[in-house]
């Protein structure tokens, strides 16, 4: 889904009588569509019928080498480093499960930094997103989480030569009120 409208408002069926009573309704697919469907000619001198708008919801987090998508792709994580020689980059990430994963910087098998986005949403004391993270590395590090659904931003800096310390923020993202982003087509 590209978050762009695939159509304009179109009618959907038509009937010769008259209809009246219904009000809008909004169909979702598994596959990410949405319509949302209308009555037309509620009173008896225009023809009656439904009209509707189809759209798609917006993607949230695209996979790629360098972010993480956790928490069914609403979170997008990315981190970049400054090393001890003067070298700027840009963490390579591997999932480890829908809701944490690590960076690499300079091999694969050298894990940098670990994270988790926990949903506390239903958690009576807290209704929030959580970000745990932790590294295992000296080098300045900037680190981001994005929700997708909100643009709201968690970061974390570290300074060149100072390691990394734990974050255990249980009140990073107050945003699960929150609704996906969507496109007309």
């Amino acid at each position: 889904a590209t978050g762009a409208a695939l159509s304009e408002p179109e009618a959907v069926s038509f009937y010769s009588g008259y209809i009246s009573g219904i009000l809008p309704a909004l169909g979702t697919s598994a596959d990410g569509h949405w319509l949302v469907a209308w009555v037309r000619g509620l009173d008896e001198e225009s023809p009656a019928g439904v009209d509707g708008i189809l759209g798609t919801f917006a993607d949230g987090c695209a996979t790629e080498p360098h972010a993480l998508c956790l928490t069914g792709n609403r979170f997008r994580v990315t981190a970049t480093y400054h090393d001890h020689l003067g070298r700027d980059g840009v963490g390579y990430a591997a999932p480890l499960t829908s809701e944490s994963g690590t960076f690499w910087f300079f091999y694969p098998a050298s894990v940098e930094l670990i994270l988790k986005v926990v949903d506390a949403c239903a958690h009576p004391d807290f209704g929030n997103f959580w970000v745990f993270a932790s590294g295992l590395t000296d080098v300045q590090v900037h680190l981001e989480v994005v929700d997708t659904w909100t643009g709201a931003t968690w970061e974390r800096d570290t300074n060149l030569g100072e390691p990394f310390p734990p974050a255990l923020d249980t009140a990073a993202f107050d945003t699960c009120d929150a609704t996906p982003a969507f496109a007309e087509h």
